[in-house]
């Protein structure tokens, strides 16, 4: 906000027309309602109307590692099966397809299992 008022350029025209004294005045001025407005700007808390916002932007993120190439997978978007009561979530057709093959393969991989979202 103080910027354009505040540019070299700005005050020599000021200067010009109107003096030292009041281009000083202005500087300052300028600089004090850029600090005020900012203050002022900081302390509003707005609420948006929940039909307004972007869902895409907005949703949170549930990601999933996929147990066969370790990609993280966001759990609204991505392909998902169930095998023995847990659900596993996949990048791509491809790593479901070879997941479904031999999932055993898969599941005794302890640090890619998903045992927080079971099929009830």
């Amino acid at each position: 906000m103080a910027t354009p008022a505040t540019s070299v350029t700005a005050l020599l025209v000021c200067y010009g027309l109107l003096g030292l004294k009041f281009t000083v005045f202005i500087f300052f001025a300028v600089i004090l309602m850029g600090l005020l407005m900012g203050i002022v700007g900081n302390s509003l808390k707005i609420n948006h109307p929940k039909g307004l916002a972007n869902p895409a932007c907005c949703q949170e993120k549930e990601l999933a590692v996929d147990p066969i190439c370790g990609m993280s997978v966001d759990m609204n978007k991505g392909l998902k099966t169930g095998h023995q009561e847990e659900y596993y979530y996949f990048c791509s057709a491809h790593c479901l397809a070879v997941f479904e093959e031999n999932p055993e393969k898969y599941v005794d991989t302890k640090k890619y299992t998903n045992s927080a979202f079971s099929l009830a």
